[in-house]
């Protein structure tokens, strides 16, 4: 019977059924119950490390990029004061050409109304009337 199942099995690439009793059946589900306690008890474990090694990950991550925010806010305050001086010192030179060119408008103005003034001053005193 034996040689006869083996031949089966190698003949149709199928596993025949047994006939097993119910204690057998009790012992696999005993044993199948075991494995799975023991599989879910290292599942937990190993969850627990990972949480843990992810939980240090996000800590070292944290802990990296609150050093490169300062670093960058430096940077940038640094940036805007250079900036900050580079444009008064622009706007200080627009003011002084813009005095510059007031005064300038000035000695035109006080000069033009100067040489209507003389201009009329000459044309009353001596050109005669008529």
């Amino acid at each position: 019977m034996e040689t006869r199942m083996t031949a089966l099995e190698n003949r149709f690439d199928t596993i025949l059924p047994t006939l097993a009793t119910k204690a057998d059946v009790k012992a696999l589900e005993l044993k199948l119950a075991e494995s799975s306690a023991q599989l879910e008890l290292k599942l937990a474990e190993s969850s627990a490390q990972l949480e843990l090694k992810l939980a240090e990950s996000s800590a070292q991550h944290q802990t990296s990029l609150n050093r490169l925010e300062i670093k960058l806010l430096d940077i940038i305050h640094r940036e805007i004061k250079t900036v900050k001086q580079e444009l008064q010192q622009e706007i200080k030179a627009v003011c002084q050409k813009i005095d510059s060119n007031n005064w300038r408008m000035i000695v035109w103005m006080t000069t033009v109304v100067m040489t209507g003034f003389a201009g009329v001053f000459y044309i009353a005193r001596y050109v005669p009337a008529g």
